[in-house]
């Protein structure tokens, strides 16, 4: 008589294979997840660096002079009056920009960040490099990603630095 169905051995046997392959399937994935969100932060930091760096030289051409700088504080008389003056700062963390007012660069009254919640700012530099008939603002940045989950893989930082010269017309 033929009995159809699986003995005791081949259902054990299944079941490991099912096992295996269930793991393999379930660390493959976690790892892809894992790379993908490191990439984004990567991305981001690198992204927001160049953006900072990009912005904090544009200002500097678009001056006339340089009113106050401090180690993470950089104030700019501006070409354009309704921009006058210009402030760059590090501010909890956050790469801010303000300008306008008129007065005193602590009290600009258009204040935005230029960089992301996901970004923290290390230190943001600057140096007076004026010589002769040419001002020179050298600037450097550390900026880097937030600890998602306290995951040290997810941790990228990055360093930038840069010069640039204020154009008086």
């Amino acid at each position: 008589m033929k009995k159809n169905g699986f003995t005791f051995i081949e259902l054990l046997i299944y079941i490991a294979l099912v096992s295996v392959l269930a793991t393999v399937s379930v660390l493959f994935v976690t790892n892809v997840t894992s790379s993908r969100v490191k990439v984004k932060v990567q991305e981001e930091v690198m992204y927001s660096a160049r953006f900072l760096s990009e912005r904090i030289g544009r200002e500097i051409r678009g001056a006339s002079a340089i009113t106050s700088l401090a180690a993470n504080d950089l104030c700019l008389v501006m070409v354009d009056a309704a921009r006058n003056p210009t402030r760059i700062y590090l501010s909890a963390g956050r790469a801010r920009i303000g300008w306008g007012g008129g007065g005193a660069c602590s009290a600009t009254t258009n204040n935005y960040d230029l960089t992301g919640p996901d970004i923290t700012v290390n230190s943001l530099g600057f140096v007076n490099l004026t010589s002769g008939l040419s001002e020179n603002i050298d600037y450097s940045i550390s900026i880097s990603g937030k600890n998602i989950n306290n995951r040290q893989e997810w941790i990228f930082d990055t360093s930038l630095e840069g010069s640039s010269e204020i154009r008086t017309n």
